[in-house]
């Protein structure tokens, strides 16, 4: 079988401090990238120099456009996909490093994926600045191996470091008319959390367990600094506060992408039509059995408390394996919120 071609996407913003340990270790890959495609966000330091130097020597060809005005990373990121040429696209952030192996590691499970492998995940060792291993890994890593379709909770997402992603999914469906953000934001949804939610809808993951690259923690990150993994007393604060989650806001969200995913079945290639639909009844019951959770924990009255966590058993919400799906531990929280216990 032949080797599967890559392309590394890569934004850039003013990342002159570490841009150079990154693009080093791409070129540094056992089994190198078929391209490197960079999309510079307007940078005032020395980065696009550091860029055109770096192509000059390179051992694979290297693409820069410098956008006229700022997009934004995850607008300029979606905008890089889509000038890659591979069969597949793996993401890159500016400032981490890649371990040698990667890529090899990442061929080999496409290589040998299901026919409707979409998306490829892998872990990544959190640093900091100097790379130095602070012993912790990115969180929401799948629990399998293989998760097929629809496998994936509703909002699942993955860092953009660990994605790479089949370039169908860049190519044939309009990454420009994103849905929201949630909890109620009004800008469209960053690449990463697009990608997720259309390659869950639309065909398999493969997760790589060991750690690929170094995710590189530091005061001028653009995403939020923050940590990665929580202590059993976090733990059960968090627990203890979910009773006062926003339903509401969970079901308005749902509802949004429910309305998202039925226009793009509407507009994408017959071939997707039918999976959009059905992620599309996902969120419809993901919206559905958050309202009955709202009535559950806020209700005033005790019967249509029973009425609402009634609705839910006979929608099955509280299975497994499903993107709607919430588990026994969600039932036994909503039974003691019915009954008042918290």
């Amino acid at each position: 079988m032949q080797s599967p071609s890559i392309s590394v996407a890569m934004a850039t913003y003013n990342g002159a401090r570490f841009l150079r340990e990154q693009l080093e270790s791409i070129s540094h890959q056992t089994s190198l990238p078929d391209e490197l495609v960079i999309g510079d966000d307007g940078s005032s330091d020395e980065t696009v120099a550091i860029i055109e130097n770096f192509s000059r020597d390179a051992p694979f060809p290297v693409y820069l456009d410098e956008n006229r005005v700022n997009l934004g990373y995850g607008e300029n990121f979606l905008r890089v996909m889509s000038r890659c040429k591979s069969d597949w696209i793996a993401i890159c952030d500016q400032d981490d490093v890649w371990l040698n192996h990667k890529l090899e590691r990442v061929r080999d499970v496409i290589s040998h994926g299901p026919a409707d492998l979409t998306l490829v995940v892998h872990q990544a060792d959190v640093v900091d600045e100097g790379l130095v291993r602070t012993g912790e890994q990115l969180p929401r890593f799948p629990d399998r191996t293989l998760v097929p379709r629809r496998g994936h909770k509703c909002f699942w997402l993955f860092h953009g470091l660990g994605l790479v992603v089949k370039r169908t999914v860049i190519t044939d469906f309009d990454w420009k008319n994103r849905p929201r953000r949630r909890y109620g934001h009004d800008q469209n949804a960053n690449h990463d959390n697009w990608i997720c939610y259309i390659s869950n809808a639309i065909g398999s993951t493969l997760a790589i367990s060991e750690a690929c690259a170094l995710y590189r923690r530091h005061a001028s990150a653009i995403t939020q600094k923050q940590s990665l993994q929580e202590g059993l007393f976090d733990w059960l604060r968090g627990r203890f506060n979910a009773v006062n989650d926003d339903f509401a806001q969970l079901a308005f969200d749902s509802r949004a992408h429910q309305d998202y995913f039925l226009k793009l079945s509407e507009s994408s290639p017959t071939a997707y039509r039918d999976l959009l639909m059905e992620h599309a009844e996902d969120f419809h019951r993901q919206a559905t059995i958050a309202n009955n959770r709202e009535r559950i924990q806020n209700h005033p009255q005790f019967l249509k408390r029973i009425h609402a966590i009634t609705n839910n058993i006979l929608l099955r919400a509280y299975g497994y394996r499903a993107p709607y799906k919430l588990g026994m531990k969600s039932f036994f929280r909503d039974a003691a919120r019915a009954l008042h216990i918290v």
